[in-house]
């Protein structure tokens, strides 16, 4: 999705703003914020601690830029049809398909990843069902239309039980109200809008089980309601104090996270579940501030088309497009404070054209006018622009290639299918040799070949041990958070301590820094203490983890076996008792693939 996007985004910036007739691009406040973003993102791939994260995070800035771009090449005079018609039309393919999941007994998220994600993007198409409602120059049918419409994409969007993005209607319904009962003196209409989204609330409480009452009922108690949450965000704020000007980098948080995460924190440690933090952890006080003055923006935006319309200088169709696009965005601004909507690209993009849309329906002046060059003619021109163009295509069908090559790596490591593997991941490398997986997962390759074959000779050894010490070495340059890297090498190091320098004990322990819930290598280093003679320290160690609150589905049996065995060593009192199992057992056996 990310590669197809992002190509749609530049060969349409292509298309319309090079081919247009017009030779400038005007940036009004919320543009100029779109540049600043995606300026930061591609300057904090200098600090980042996973550079080719914060490049792909610059390729989805860098298309939603383009988007607005788009947007914006047509000029403050054209319709702003298209683009209200665009989402509103994939809003209502996503509610339709939340309906009939949820009719069918599947979990209601279309084509987004969860239910709170799906009901969080109805928060951008919503408002234009409501204000073609509201519209005094059309007809019954079409407002019964519109208001049918509007009824249904709130059940989708409630039906889910997501509190956030229901928190995110209400702000914007509320907003929409008051415009209606205050500006438009269609205070009955207002009310009307108002309990047919009560009606929907209700419909989708009773389709769902109570989720919505449920979900309302939690919010009496936001430290209980949010206890998940304020679990990630107290781990978050030591990542700010850590790094608070820069940030650790654009789309790095998860690498980062596992150091710092509590052990209470039972989530997926992906997002923090608030855009805001995120992207102070991230890029720093300097982006912040930036995603700051771009709420800022749109709020000043609506506010101009607000005074300008009750001065008459533009029209109600006009506000209403204003009116739509800053609710749209508000909702999901609201949300986002409880969510990672913002770090989801359609999210972003759409986000992007509605923003355009906003200024393009307000009256205010660009902040800063571009020249855009006019499409050449001649052949050497043409072909710099189309060399130009090509770059961006090329970053993202590589990305696309080289991750699609360490995916079929990874399902060949799966089969035990060594060769093959490593195939796959050279050949990500070759397109691609930023990204430090196929380097650590191509190491795990030479060290399950290797324990598949204890015969092999001590310079085929020699040779295995060195390539994957070289690999495990370029991994951790490329990504040095990324407790893999070390758990591999401490597991190379205890099989082959006479052809590696330094300890796997050493190894195993960087491991469990950056990731005390490392199962692996807990368990690892477990064995390698209580080889060395220490059980009890190595017990300890293997308690220490159970303590710790995994997500379901996390298998910690290796765990419990362990503390099994220890105890049973340490109550041993008799002589000759069969020692350990070796660090390279099967419970040990590496398994990111």
């Amino acid at each position: 999705m990310y590669a197809t996007a992002g190509i749609a985004s530049v060969l349409a910036f292509a298309v319309a703003v090079m081919g247009q007739r017009k030779s400038r691009l005007d940036l009004g406040p919320a543009g100029l914020a779109l540049v600043l973003f995606t300026a930061w993102t591609a300057l904090g791939i200098a600090w980042s601690a996973a550079p080719y994260m914060s490049v792909i995070e610059l390729g989805v800035a860098a298309s939603a830029l383009a988007l607005y771009a788009i947007c914006r090449a047509s000029g403050p005079q054209a319709s702003n049809f298209p683009v209200c018609g665009f989402v509103f039309g994939v809003s209502a393919l996503i509610a339709l398909a939340i309906l009939v999941q949820a009719a069918l007994g599947f979990t209601p998220r279309a084509m987004l990843l969860n239910p709170n994600s799906a009901a969080g993007f109805l928060n951008f198409a919503w408002p234009i069902a409501a204000l073609a409602a509201l519209r005094p120059d059309v007809g019954a049918r079409t407002r019964s239309i519109a208001c049918v419409v509007l009824f249904f994409m709130m059940i989708a969007l409630a039906i889910g039980g997501s509190r956030g993005a229901m928190l995110g209607a209400i702000a914007s319904l509320c907003v929409i109200a008051f415009i209606a009962a205050a500006v438009f003196k269609q205070r009955r209409a207002a009310f009307g809008l108002a309990l047919l989204v009560c009606a929907a609330f209700v419909l989708a409480d009773w389709i769902g089980g109570g989720l919505v009452t449920a979900g309302i009922d939690s919010m009496r108690n936001p430290a209980l309601a949010g206890a998940s949450r304020l679990d990630i965000w107290s781990s978050a704020w030591e990542m700010i104090r850590q790094h608070p000007w820069l940030g650790f980098g654009p789309g790095v948080f998860w690498i980062a996270y596992p150091a710092f995460r509590s052990a209470s924190d039972q989530s997926s440690g992906y997002f923090v579940h608030n855009d805001y933090l995120e992207f102070w952890i991230e890029g720093g006080v300097p982006l912040l501030a930036i995603v700051v003055f771009l709420g800022v923006a749109c709020l000043y935006l609506f506010v101009r088309s607000l005074r300008d319309y009750r001065q008459g200088t533009i029209d109600r169709p006009r506000f209403h497009v204003a009116l739509a696009c800053f609710t749209g965005i508000l909702g999901v601004a609201v949300h986002s404070a409880v969510t990672f909507n913002l770090q989801l690209m359609p999210f972003v993009l759409v986000a992007a054209l509605l923003v355009a849309a906003l200024e393009r329906a307000s009256s205010v002046s660009p902040v800063v006018s571009l020249r855009v060059p006019r499409r050449p003619t001649r052949l050497l021109p043409a072909a710099g622009v189309a060399l130009l163009l090509l770059v961006p295509v090329v970053h993202f069908a590589r990305t696309a290639v080289a991750l699609e090559y360490i995916d079929s790596g990874s399902q060949y490591m799966a089969r035990d299918a060594y060769s093959n593997a490593a195939t796959a991941f050279s050949r990500s490398r070759l397109v691609w040799s930023q990204p430090d997986g196929a380097w650590y997962m191509h190491a795990n390759v030479i060290v399950e070949a290797l324990r598949s074959n204890p015969d092999a000779s001590d310079s085929n050894r020699r040779e295995l041990v060195r390539q994957a010490n070289h690999l495990l070495d370029r991994a951790e340059e490329r990504n040095p958070h990324r407790a893999t890297t070390p758990l591999i090498r401490g597991l190379l190091r205890a099989d082959h301590p006479d052809l590696t320098d330094g300890t796997a004990e050493a190894s195993l322990r960087r491991a469990l820094r950056l990731d005390p819930r490392n199962i692996e290598a807990r368990y690892a280093l477990s064995q390698v203490i209580a080889r060395n003679g220490d059980l009890r320290s190595a017990l300890q160690l293997v308690k220490e983890g159970l303590a710790i609150e995994y997500r379901s589905g996390v298998n910690i049996a290796p765990l419990h076996r362990q503390i099994e065995a220890l105890e049973s060593r340490i109550n041993d009192t008799a002589p000759g008792a069969a020692p350990l199992p070796a660090p390279d057992s099967d419970e040990t056996r590496s398994r990111y693939y």
